[in-house]
């Protein structure tokens, strides 16, 4: 079988810790973040596209599904 892409949910405001474990895990991870400019130029932020969400592309038969 071949890898597909799948939805991974997380909590919210830990995508990033999440996303550093999919990739310590050596999963294709797709993680889009959006530079944020308030109106202060100093306080610039990235937050994610889609908070709570990433996609990850994985084979669940060579895998496994606890990942």
């Amino acid at each position: 079988m071949s890898a597909n892409w799948y939805v991974l949910r997380s909590k919210a405001r830990k995508e990033d810790a999440v996303y550093a474990q999919a990739l310590q895990r050596g999963l294709e991870v797709f993680y889009p973040r959006l530079r944020v400019n308030p109106v202060n130029p100093r306080a610039r932020k990235v937050r994610p596209y889609f908070p709570g969400y990433m996609f990850v592309r994985v084979d669940l038969e060579a895998v496994g599904r606890s990942v």
